[in-house]
């Protein structure tokens, strides 16, 4: 896996509004979760930790200059003074997410009822040391988790609708690596969604919104 790049094309947000990720879940400062990874042959293990907002600029810097030596669009406007989502491999910094689960706009949905939610993934980096190594789907995994919450919390929190929602995934890739990815997160998703909609009877519509 290399890297991602998704530009977010909804509406543009104050820079104190784009530090967070999250207009449902808010900003964080957690760890999500930590567990032994292994390599596919069972010889080599890792301690692994996901987090949000945990990292500091300082612990950022390094990765984000060899994602600059490496020849990336990518550049510290994701990452730098910004939340993100993170990848810890042995208690190294060696990987950044970020994405925007962004609220509705009032008006948008006034005409057909429906509840309309967008998802932008706009960076990922994973430090070419661990590329093809399960650490991709890792963190696809625990952006789906992020981002399950976050509309969960929305449908509890906005104003009644008439039932239906339309959930859009937006990307703009820029390696074959970011697509796969990409779908690995579509894939994750849709599971969940289904199982949201079941729960909550509601008809939950995911649509993507992504390419070259």
């Amino acid at each position: 896996m290399t890297t991602e790049q998704e530009t977010i094309g909804i509406a543009e947000d104050s820079d104190e509004e784009r530090k967070h990720q999250d207009d449902f879940l808010g900003p964080q400062a957690r760890c999500l979760g930590s567990w032994l990874h292994s390599s596919f042959d069972g010889k080599t293990e890792w301690q692994v930790m996901t987090s949000v907002g945990m990292a500091t600029d300082v612990e950022k810097s390094p990765l984000v200059e060899e994602i600059s030596r490496a020849g990336s669009p990518l550049n510290d406007l994701y990452f730098i003074g910004m939340e993100n989502l993170e990848l810890w491999i042995d208690g190294q910094l060696a990987g950044l997410c970020r994405y925007r689960n962004v609220k509705p706009d009032a008006n948008e949905d006034a005409d057909d009822g429906a509840l309309h939610l967008y998802v932008v993934l706009e960076a990922v980096f994973i430090r070419p040391r661990y590329h093809s190594l399960g650490f991709g789907e890792l963190v696809s995994e625990a952006l789906a988790e992020q981002i399950d919450a976050g509309i969960l919390t929305c449908l509890h929190k906005e104003r009644p609708f008439k039932g239906q929602v339309g959930l859009t995934l937006f990307a703009d890739f820029n390696s074959e690596q970011g697509e796969r990815f990409f779908d690995h997160l579509h894939d994750v998703i849709f599971k969940r969604m289904e199982a949201m909609s079941d729960s909550l009877g509601v008809s939950i519509d995911v649509e993507t919104d992504a390419g070259y």
